[in-house]
């Protein structure tokens, strides 16, 4: 799923949810679109709140660019958010998973 967060002045960021399924573990990630956008990547807790940057500055991946981070397996209270910050136009994208 996923949602748009306008901030006025022509700034809205789009944010995706993404769940990593059992037996499987999330390490990079590409967003396409036509601008520039910073993306954020964040593990997220189903029961806190709590977010642990996958980024290692805020806004270092961009659309088109692919961004590994640590590794990050299912875990039932836990999820990816994707934030696009000042969205353009998104084309699409993809988190990619492997067994383990």
């Amino acid at each position: 799923p996923s949602y748009i967060e306008s901030k006025g002045g022509g700034i809205n960021n789009l944010y995706a949810i993404v769940r990593i399924p059992v037996g499987y573990e999330a390490g990079s990630a590409i967003i396409y679109g036509s601008s520039s956008s910073a993306i954020n990547i964040d593990e997220v807790s189903l029961e806190t709140g709590n977010k642990v940057p996958l980024a290692t500055t805020p806004g270092s991946p961009t659309l088109g660019s692919n961004f590994t981070f640590s590794p990050v397996s299912h875990d039932i209270s836990k999820y990816l958010v994707i934030q696009v910050i000042n969205v353009g136009q998104i084309y699409g994208g993809y988190v990619i998973i492997s067994s383990i």
